[in-house]
C-alpha cells in the first residue's frame, strides 16, 4: 500500500519535505507527520505538537487519512499478516522496534537477525550497508 501526493503546491523550499499537506485549524502551516500520528505512545517522545514542526503528531491520533487508511487495511486483515515494514524518508537504517523506549522486545534477536540479513542482500546486490538497531540506539527516542 501506498500514497501519491499531487498539489498544484511545489515544494522549493524543502525537498525533505516529510508531513502531509493537509490544512491545520489556526496556523498557516501545512500537515503532520504521518509516521507519528498512530494512537501508540501518539505524542511522546520525539514528536512535536506544535504544527510547524517537521515531526508534528497532528491535533489527535489518526487526524490523517492516510493513518486511517492503513489503520483500518492492517485491522482488517491482522491474522494473515506477518510482518510490517515501514518506509520513510531518508537515510540507511534497518531498525526494529521499540522506538518509543530503549527496553528491547523479547524477540529482538530474531529482528536484529532478519535485518542483517536484508542488509546483506542490499550489499551483495551493489548497495551501500544500512546501520541496524533500534530508533534510540541508532538515532532517538521516538514515537
Amino acid at each position: 500500500m501506498s500514497f501519491i501526493q499531487k498539489n498544484e503546491i511545489q515544494i522549493t523550499d524543502d525537498r525533505m519535505w516529510r508531513k502531509t499537506r493537509s490544512t491545520l485549524e489556526n496556523t498557516t502551516c501545512k500537515g503532520v507527520d504521518v509516521n507519528r500520528n498512530f494512537d501508540f505512545h501518539w505524542g511522546q517522545t520525539g514528536a512535536s505538537l506544535n504544527p510547524c514542526q517537521s515531526d508534528y503528531a497532528g491535533p489527535k491520533p489518526f487526524s490523517e487519512p492516510e493513518a486511517r487508511a492503513l489503520r483500518n487495511y492492517v485491522l482488517s486483515d491482522a491474522k494473515r499478516i506477518l510482518l510490517y515494514v515501514s518506509l520513510h524518508s531518508y537515510g540507511k537504517f534497518l531498525m526494529y522496534p521499540w522506538s518509543y523506549t530503549k527496553q528491547k522486545t523479547s524477540d529482538w534477536r530474531i529482528m536484529k537477525t532478519l535485518a542483517e540479513k536484508a542488509n546483506k542482500a542490499i550489499i551483495d546486490e551493489g548497495g551501500e550497508p544500512y546501520f541496524i538497531g533500534t530508533a534510540p540506539q541508532l538515532l532517538c527516542m521516538s514515537t
